[in-house]
């Protein structure tokens, strides 16, 4: 089950994988570590943003319609902004997809977290 605990997690450990492989990347290949470091602020900015929108629309009694439309507008931000880190700005898109990866690994290690987490006993 999704909670707001496992989000949190996952936020936390995707901002630590992505300075760990910042870092790493650093001393490798420059260029894949900007893009990396710009994939993966985007992402986390989109993840945190997707998370208080998400709250906000089913939040409450009544489910605000308004919330839900922000979700679809932000999606297309999040692709236009893609856009312009490859096209415009020009950057590796290797290090742009690792970047972006590292959502997918804050996301497991909070699941591992949530499932090694001890439980209470009553």
């Amino acid at each position: 089950m999704v909670s707001s605990k496992m989000l949190t997690f996952a936020s936390r450990y995707q901002f630590a994988a992505l300075a760990i492989l910042s870092l790493v990347f650093l001393f490798v290949d420059r260029e894949i570590a900007v893009g990396l470091l710009a994939g993966g602020v985007l992402m986390g900015a989109n993840f945190w943003l997707m998370r208080f929108l998400l709250f906000k629309a089913m939040g409450g009694s009544k489910p605000s319609v308004a919330y839900a439309l922000l979700l679809a507008l932000k999606f297309g931000v999040v692709l236009v902004l893609l856009w312009v880190l490859v096209s415009v700005l020009e950057l590796h898109p290797t290090g742009i997809a690792l970047g972006l990866l590292t959502l997918f690994i804050g996301i497991g290690l909070s699941l591992l977290h949530i499932l090694l987490e001890p439980k209470p006993t009553t």
